[in-house]
């Protein structure tokens, strides 16, 4: 897994203005077990050029990701973290470790009668995502030129969400009905939300209290290999 980012994502340290979530930079694991079906060959003409053979196929798997998530956190230029808002230079960090499992159902379409088979295809499933370890960590400037310096306890929370992915891959037969493949997958999170506690920052004395984040999806690039089995 190369990158994860959020797209609107949001961290708030309760009682505090909420902050945006800066792109995660951190490698990840990812191990994905999958069957499926592939239908006959078919000539399909295309637009332009003589009928190409093409086979479609379905596929159901099973998906496990593991990273660790370290995240820049900013003010916006109103204070609200709303999107379009002028992100602000960064006033910390937020750490957490990611463990999904995912299922998902693919459709794919496979040019064949090439020395390498490209495909390309899409799927939709659900997600549960535990957050653990998770932390805030600011000492800056505000969206309003103020000081600010605070932090969180440590927390867990989980969500249930829809999943969707986009394909695109290459296969090559190299053994009778063993074949081996590389993909690259977009595979997004929609509408994540946590929740690490209620306990506030703004206490005095001050203590480390609860936080919640949410964003429109969270996004993983993938790039994978790995052998498949026909019969």
């Amino acid at each position: 897994m190369v990158q994860q980012f959020t797209e609107n994502g949001t961290a708030t340290a309760k009682g505090q203005i909420p902050l945006n979530e800066g792109a995660n930079g951190q490698l990840g694991t990812y191990i994905c077990v999958k069957g499926g079906y592939d239908f006959a060959v078919r000539d399909v003409q295309l637009a332009f050029g003589s009928p190409v053979p093409m086979r479609t196929g379905m596929e159901l798997e099973f998906i496990y990701l593991g990273s660790y998530e370290k995240l820049d956190l900013s003010p916006s230029s109103t204070g609200t973290a709303n999107p379009g808002d002028q992100v602000l230079p960064s006033v910390g960090t937020e750490t957490y470790n990611l463990n999904v499992y995912n299922v998902n159902l693919n459709g794919l379409v496979k040019f064949e009668d090439l020395p390498v088979t490209p495909y390309f295809g899409g799927g939709v499933g659900c997600a549960v995502l535990y957050s653990t370890n998770h932390k805030m960590q600011v000492d800056g400037i505000d969206a309003t030129g103020n000081p600010v310096s605070y932090e969180t306890a440590l927390g867990s929370a989980n969500n249930v969400c829809l999943s969707l992915q986009a394909i695109v891959g290459l296969e090559r037969k190299i053994y009778e009905n063993l074949s081996v493949f590389i993909e690259y997958k977009f595979l997004a999170f929609m509408d994540v939300q946590f929740n690490y506690g209620n306990e506030s920052t703004t206490t005095t004395p001050p203590v480390a209290g609860g936080a919640s984040s949410s964003n429109d999806f969270m996004a993983q690039q993938i790039i994978s290999s790995g052998l498949k089995w026909s019969f």
